[in-house]
């Protein structure tokens, strides 16, 4: 899943939209958040407190296209997500959750 920091002063779904588009090559419009992550929850942090928002965004225009970032870009059924996934950086929840904001657009966003 495209993440990052924000940067200084954009709103957090600007910040989803940016970097799906420099990470993956699609421009995106953010639709609904499905959820906020306590990061230090996953893996502690050192220096920063972080929290994850991720959105449910759709997809405007663009291609698979990856960066200095990604190495691969691709979409997944959810029976069919990599057991490569670098779990500190997508926890396997935040997946879960993220498949249930789509099949469910009545879901609330969770949160820690």
């Amino acid at each position: 899943m495209p993440g990052g920091w924000a940067d200084v002063g954009d709103a957090p779904a600007e910040s989803a939209e940016r970097e799906a588009w420099e990470e993956a090559g699609f421009r995106v419009k953010a639709r609904k958040l499905i959820g906020v992550y306590d990061a230090n929850r996953f893996t502690p942090l050192d220096l920063n407190h972080a929290y994850k928002l991720v959105f449910l965004c759709d997809v405007i225009d663009g291609e698979a296209t990856p960066s200095n970032e990604t190495s691969e870009v691709a979409f997944f059924a959810e029976d069919e997500i990599p057991a490569l996934l670098s779990d500190r950086r997508t926890p396997l929840r935040i997946i879960g959750d993220a498949f249930s904001a789509l099949s469910d657009p009545g879901i609330q966003a969770v949160f820690d």
